[in-house]
């Protein structure tokens, strides 16, 4: 049996817990609230800057085109710039900004030395991103000639005493050094090759052999102008000196004149006067050739030395 008043007493409490429900449960407006703090949150994480392409170290030839190219996720309002070792980089012709990417239209084993770093920014938010550093492995090959080492000059050298010849080249990787005679390769066996030295040693000289003194060199010349090419040799005995237009020697007739000093004049040049001219100095038991060249209004890069029927060198690169 219930007590007076405790039914009433159970109803009161019944109408009290919804209360105590609507207590716990926070307002619709603050759960509302608490939606729209995570959304902008998310936003402000979204809005972070990312690189999708960074740029990477690599190999180059010097002289060569070569991309750096740098790329973020959401390239909306960002504006892209590029450091060289820590500085701005500034456009040229050679080497300039297309786009976000870097290019270079002939890679400098000088200029490109160290390290490129693309800068992604946004001007809005101030957000501002440095990609990973790259740089150029630079592969190059710098020729040269032949030269005598030891001893210092021509005049110095004697009979049956030794001769050291040089070979001027360099590069990156360091490259090999070769050396021919007479079109054989010579070998370590056989003859005192040097490779770290680039150098090939003769025991006992041959004063016979012609060796250039004076080398000529390219002429630019206008119409109807004279070109002049000088060309000495020095042996025991004194060498004769033969020149050769396109292969087909020369002999003195108009406006083609070679003198006893190895010197070729050429006047009132025609086109058919331009091409490659090659000084030939003989001796007692081989020659050796020189070439130069000559054309009208345009800069002409001097072929390269070759030694016919003596020495001659060779070079490449791994």
């Amino acid at each position: 049996m219930d007590l007076p008043g405790g039914s009433e007493k159970r109803r009161g409490e019944g109408r009290r817990n919804p209360a105590v429900i609507n207590r716990r449960k926070p307002p619709v407006d603050t759960r509302y609230a608490a939606a729209i703090i995570c959304l902008q949150v998310l936003s402000i994480q979204a809005a972070t800057i990312q690189f999708t392409k960074e740029p990477k170290s690599q190999d180059a030839l010097h002289g060569r085109s070569a991309m750096l190219r740098c790329e973020v996720s959401d390239p909306a309002d960002i504006s892209y710039s590029w450091l060289h070792n820590g500085q701005p980089l500034e456009n040229s012709e050679r080497r300039f900004q297309e786009g976000s990417n870097l290019k270079f239209t002939a890679v400098d084993r000088r200029l490109d030395a160290g390290n490129f770093v693309c800068v992604a920014q946004n001007p809005l938010t101030g957000e501002l991103l440095h990609s990973t550093n790259a740089s150029f492995n630079i592969k190059w090959l710098e020729s040269g000639g032949v030269t005598l080492k030891e001893p210092a000059s021509e005049g110095e050298i004697e009979s049956s005493a030794p001769v050291t010849l040089r070979c001027h080249i360099d590069g990156h990787p360091r490259p090999t050094c070769q050396w021919f005679k007479d079109g054989l390769k010579l070998t370590e066996k056989s003859h005192q090759i040097n490779n770290k030295e680039r150098t090939l040693t003769f025991k006992s000289a041959n004063k016979s052999i012609p060796w250039p003194v004076v080398t000529p060199e390219d002429q630019v010349v206008l119409r109807n102008d004279e070109a002049v090419f000088h060309c000495q040799f020095t042996a025991v005995p004194p060498p004769t000196v033969e020149w050769y237009h396109e292969n087909e020697l020369l002999v003195n007739k108009t406006r083609v004149f070679m003198f006893s000093n190895g010197t070729l004049l050429i006047t009132q040049v025609k086109h058919k006067n331009t091409g490659t001219y090659k000084c030939v100095g003989r001796g007692t038991s081989c020659s050796f050739s020189l070439f130069t060249s000559t054309s009208f209004f345009q800069s002409v890069t001097a072929v390269t030395v070759t030694l016919d029927n003596s020495l001659t060198h060779q070079y490449d690169s791994e």
